[in-house]
């Protein structure tokens, strides 16, 4: 017995056929004129027939799933390719690791103990970035129980002062982190290239600021924000304050400003704003990178 094609199968037939009918209308009016209309009945066979070659696979419904699907059903399904290609970036980033640990061992062996200051320096710098990220999302999230009664201004400023330790960090962790010379680990393999140091120091300082010192300081801080401020609230916010009060974010602020002139970039009314209100905060937007956060919630 044979196997009847599919619904999804039939519907794409069908659309094959309504294409390939209104392309075959739009020959020139002499041949129009030669030839009749085909039957219903024989539009209907040929869609049935057409569906019997056509594979499975490529209906419409089957290629776009999450459109068939309905929202959030296919948000916590595991994406193999995902997986796969960030255990390769992975990987890749223990190997540069390793090579940027073998070759500050290196320097420091062949007489440049600063070597050694300096990597440490970068590190030490990393952790501290991470905290301040870690920082901001708990911050937002707590921002009324920290300062109550304050205006929202107030925080905005508070943020605005916290950017310095990010684009401070980052700069100098760049330059801490940087190395004259590669050496691969258990062999005598020598780099001093400088485009390879260039790529190399790129491609380890992004990776490890990315994972380390900001998803998962943020993550940290979306999923348990009390926690997280009750460890860092008296060790950096006095040092934020202190930005704050002297004034270093001031220029950004005035330069916000002229370009909001300059362009006409008006401010949108109360009620446009309320409209694009997100019922999500920055914490739990955050939170939501783990997938079995829904399960977590409920148990607490």
């Amino acid at each position: 017995m044979s196997e009847q094609p599919s619904e999804s199968t039939t519907n794409s037939a069908e659309g094959l056929t309504s294409l390939l009918s209104r392309g075959t209308s739009s020959v020139t009016g002499s041949e129009r004129s030669g030839q009749s209309q085909p039957s219903s009945g024989t539009i209907a066979l040929v869609s049935q027939r057409t569906a019997a070659l056509i594979p499975p696979i490529l209906a419409l419904p089957q290629v776009i799933p999450d459109l068939r699907e309905g929202p959030g059903s296919a948000s916590r399904r595991p994406n193999p390719l995902r997986i796969v290609f960030g255990a390769l970036l992975f990987v890749t980033w223990g190997i540069l690791t390793a090579v940027w640990v073998s070759s500050t061992v290196y320097l420091v062996a062949h007489g440049h103990p600063m070597a050694a200051v300096t990597a440490f320096g970068a590190v030490a710098l990393l952790v501290v970035l991470g905290a301040m990220e870690g920082l901001e999302v708990s911050v937002i999230d707590r921002w009324q129980k920290i300062w109550p009664g304050r205006p929202t201004h107030y925080l905005a400023r508070w943020l605005a002062a916290r950017q310095l330790f990010v684009a401070s960090i980052v700069t100098a962790a760049t330059l801490l982190a940087n190395l004259n010379v590669l050496i691969i680990p258990w062999t005598s393999v020598k780099i001093t290239d400088a485009l390879t140091l260039g790529v190399f120091d790129l491609a380890w300082t992004t990776f490890t600021v990315l994972w380390f010192a900001q998803i998962m300081p943020k993550h940290l801080g979306a999923m348990n924000p009390d926690r997280y401020l009750d460890r860092l609230l008296r060790s950096c916010f006095p040092v934020v304050e202190l930005v704050r009060k002297v004034g270093v974010s001031q220029p950004g602020e005035w330069i916000a400003y002229v370009l909001e002139y300059w362009f006409a970039w008006p401010a949108q009314s109360k009620d446009e704003l309320q409209k694009m209100m997100s019922k999500h905060s920055m914490a739990g937007i955050w939170r939501e990178l783990r997938e079995d956060v829904e399960e977590l919630e409920s148990k607490s």
